[in-house]
């Protein structure tokens, strides 16, 4: 045979394998069910949060914001962090200067040290306010549902959430959400009832896959998904993915902002068409 025509014929049987093996692995994805779980207050569509409470009107993390944010029907999604003392803070940067007039790092103070910082510091045209403690903010506001955005990665740092989630009878109204996959591992395994979203990297995961057509075979572990930024979401939220998502019945909750004016291909999440 002529060597030339040997390395086509080769190439064309190579590809033609490698297709039917790409078409198999979806099958066998396809044919996997997916049952996350969902509280009743997930079944409420659209749903939309706010980062911070209502940021754009009040201090970030403020109790201002977050009843303005409720008073919009939009779910609060709080930042914490922990204190020197061990108590819990909402907060979202690494760093006190970024939004307050303190210095330095949220480990590094005492509750009682922040709560004396100026949380409006940054925005002199916003109202004064304090920052707010989880425990306080579920004294105020616990009756609703909120997203945890879990901004530490050591484990010891999340000593005593447990515990305060099961005093309060909130395990099953919060969804736990963290940028770290290792967190989002040891929250599931300390609090198996509560709803989980989905890591930002799973969804990169599911977009890679797409591209060779098995996105069914993405490793899942969470009950919902949180839009990252504008501009992740744009760049994740590809067609394949968001079927995908729809197939496996996860819902989609949206940044408010996102949710007012949604990028090409989300209007889709707010119209009803990805509803089960």
């Amino acid at each position: 045979m002529n060597p030339v025509i040997r390395i086509i014929f080769i190439t064309l049987s190579a590809i033609s394998v490698m297709s039917a093996t790409l078409l198999l692995l979806r099958h066998i994805g396809l044919s996997q069910n997916h049952r996350p779980l969902e509280p009743d207050f997930l079944k409420r569509a659209p749903l939309a949060f706010f980062k911070g409470g209502r940021s754009s009107l009040y201090p970030s993390n403020s109790a201002l914001a977050f009843k303005s944010a409720l008073d919009e029907g939009g779910l609060n999604m709080v930042h914490v962090q922990r204190t020197k003392d061990g108590h819990f803070i909402l907060f979202e940067p690494k760093l006190l200067e970024q939004q307050t007039d303190g210095k330095g790092l949220i480990f590094s103070h005492t509750l009682e040290q922040l709560k004396k910082l100026n949380a409006s510091y940054k925005n002199k045209s916003q109202r004064a306010a304090s920052l707010m403690s989880l425990s306080e903010y579920i004294k105020r506001f616990g009756n609703k549902p909120f997203i945890i955005n879990m901004i530490e990665q050591d484990p010891a740092k999340m000593h005593g959430l447990k515990e305060l989630l099961i005093k309060h009878q909130l395990v099953e109204q919060i969804i736990l959400h963290s940028p770290y996959t290792e967190t989002l591992s040891y929250l599931r395994k300390e609090l198996p009832r509560a709803t989980f979203s989905i890591n930002k990297h799973s969804l990169v995961k599911m977009l890679f896959f797409s591209s060779l057509y098995i996105e069914p075979l993405t490793p899942i572990k969470g009950d919902i998904v949180i839009s990252p930024s504008h501009f992740f979401t744009k760049f994740l939220f590809s067609k394949n993915v968001l079927q995908e998502l729809k197939r496996r019945n996860l819902k989609i909750i949206l940044d408010k902002d996102l949710s007012t004016s949604p990028p090409e291909g989300l209007a889709d999440i707010l119209s009803g068409s990805l509803e089960r």
